[in-house]
């Protein structure tokens, strides 16, 4: 029984990576026609929905699948339909990614954007306001997230709560600007956050999944969190999961919580 269990395995496993090819090799397609062909990016970003929805084990891919969908939509001014598909990419990266994944911290303040385009100021306010809560290990995104939310504000003209928002995140107003522009770290920020993929949507840099302690202190191991996948951890790496599940000697692609995996090839 042992090599038809293997056999399986294999055949499994062969799939997995087919899979993940596949969705790399659109995500390429996606990135070039984004800025060029944003109607074409959708239908390529579809595709990519389409292998993340079609089963159970493909779905870690779907956040980044809604957001490429919404950042399309974004970059048309389709800020209703935008909205909708970061709304998806933020309930599926809540079970999908860590919590301090910077793929989905920057969905939910592309989402908080989108509401402030439709003028739902209440609701952009209050991702915003949970947002600068979630990031306060991270100061330098955390304080991009209290601009965000100052400039929402500014932009509604609400003079009171803007002065309330400096007072209580000590954030000085620059006096040589002209305050009646348009908020540059919104606009300029959102320009190159949603339409760069890059930093928005791919799994391909270290500084979206390095949260965890022991990938910091010790670049040999990684200490499996909830959430985690072999796809984000070879991204993760560059390392392949063939070469993950070789020397980790593991049986399956499944990992649990609190398993020590080796990352670098002896």
């Amino acid at each position: 029984m042992r090599p038809f269990f293997l056999f399986l395995f294999f055949i499994c496993f062969q799939r997995v990576c087919f899979v993940q090819t596949n969705w790399d090799n659109l995500q390429n397609a996606y990135t070039q026609l984004l800025e060029q062909s944003p109607k074409k990016a959708i239908d390529v970003a579809q595709q990519q929905l389409d292998i993340a929805l079609n089963s159970e084990e493909n779905r870690y891919l779907s956040p980044l699948s809604f957001s490429n969908v919404g950042n399309a939509y974004f970059k048309l001014k389709d800020y209703q339909k935008a909205n909708f598909y970061y709304k998806r990419a933020v309930e599926t990266g809540e079970k999908y990614l860590s919590k301090n994944s910077k793929l989905l911290l920057t969905d939910y303040n592309s989402l908080a954007i989108c509401f402030q385009y439709l003028g739902q100021i209440t609701q952009a306010d209050s991702v915003f306001k949970d947002l600068i809560a979630r990031t306060q290990n991270d100061s330098n995104f955390q304080k991009r997230i209290i601009t965000n939310r100052i400039d929402l504000h500014k932009k509604d003209k609400n003079t009171a709560m803007v002065e309330k928002l400096r007072a209580q995140y000590n954030m000085i107003p620059d006096t040589a600007c002209d305050c009646k522009k348009e908020p540059l770290s919104v606009i300029e920020d959102t320009e190159s956050s949603i339409q760069k993929s890059n930093s928005v949507v791919q799994l391909k840099t270290n500084a979206d999944y390095q949260t965890t302690p022991t990938a910091q202190k010790d670049k040999q191991y990684h200490l499996v969190e909830k959430n985690d996948n072999l796809y984000q951890i070879s991204k993760m790496y560059n390392i392949s999961i063939e070469d993950l599940i070789y020397i980790n000697k593991l049986g399956s692609y499944e990992i649990k919580v609190g398993q020590k995996l080796l990352v670098v090839k002896p």
